[in-house]
């Protein structure tokens, strides 16, 4: 009998649909006055990938609105761990800030001993979908997807789950092909690349990008920032470029957020189980 066949895969953020939102938990505080000075906020990846496009998109939005600069600062490794850690240790004042993915919140507790409470999606996605379809993979981590859609193009890779953003504009010169979509749903920006459920309909996952705050900040601070990436989502001109991305831009409450985290947790924790992956 033949073996499954082995690939080596990059790992890195992916999926159809992006979720942009704020999130945020209670404490006293001066939120009226916020903010009254630059606000950092910590992307725990690479630049130049998915979700760091995001955040520049966010934070400009937020800069104008808000008259105050947000710097958008990079601190990646351990699939998003040290950027997150970062800001769970920072002063809960909402002047640092977290622009992470599903991965923090949602994947992390179930896969890594860390520092913070709610390795990657991409890991998960991609040793989950070899278990399903019956091959085998050799996951090697990038910081980030802009080096993953590098090393795709130079073939240091066999194949690699990426956001759709960060290789349709690859798409037309030749260098990717792109073979399904993780979604549920086929991408509106690539509508002749197929659903993996079209295949195996009972596997799927998408995901999203929002703003988290430290434990202890106001709730006030997380309101705001939710309006305002509703009017931002919205809005031609941002709405417009996340589409052009391949992005689905929809904005929730922080109720709602924490909502879909626990959703979210439940349904990885099965994925994690099915897929054979042990705590690090």
């Amino acid at each position: 009998m033949r073996p499954p066949p082995r690939l080596a895969a990059a790992t890195l953020a992916v999926g159809a649909i992006v979720l942009q939102t704020a999130f945020g938990l209670a404490a006293p505080a001066r939120a009226d006055e916020w903010p009254s000075r630059t606000v950092t906020v910590v992307v725990p990846y690479a630049p130049g990938g998915f979700t760091d496009t995001l955040a520049r998109i966010a934070s400009k939005y937020l800069a104008e609105k808000l008259g105050q600069g947000f710097v958008v600062e990079n601190r990646a490794g351990a699939g998003g761990g040290i950027g997150t850690t970062y800001v769970t240790k920072s002063p809960p004042d909402g002047y640092i800030l977290l622009f992470g993915s599903a991965s923090q919140p949602g994947i992390a507790p179930l896969t890594q001993k860390i520092t913070y409470d709610p390795d990657a999606l991409a890991h998960l996605l991609s040793t989950g979908f070899a278990h399903r379809a019956g091959f085998e993979v050799v996951n090697i981590p990038y910081k980030g997807s802009a080096p993953v859609a590098a090393a795709v193009m130079q073939g240091d890779v066999d194949m690699a789950w990426a956001g759709v953003s960060d290789i349709i504009s690859f798409v037309p010169t030749g260098k990717v092909k792109v073979l399904a979509i993780s979604s549920e749903r086929r991408a509106p920006t690539l509508p002749d690349v197929p659903s993996v459920t079209e295949t195996y309909p009972d596997f799927h996952l998408e995901t999203w990008n929002g703003f988290f705050a430290p434990r202890g900040a106001p709730d006030e601070i997380a309101d705001k920032i939710s309006r305002l990436m509703r009017q931002a989502v919205a809005s031609p001109e941002i709405g417009g470029r996340l589409r052009e991305l391949g992005i689905e831009p929809i904005a929730t409450t922080p109720a709602e957020m924490a909502a879909a985290i626990k959703t979210d947790k439940e349904f990885y924790a099965r994925a994690v189980k099915a897929a054979g992956i042990k705590v690090e």
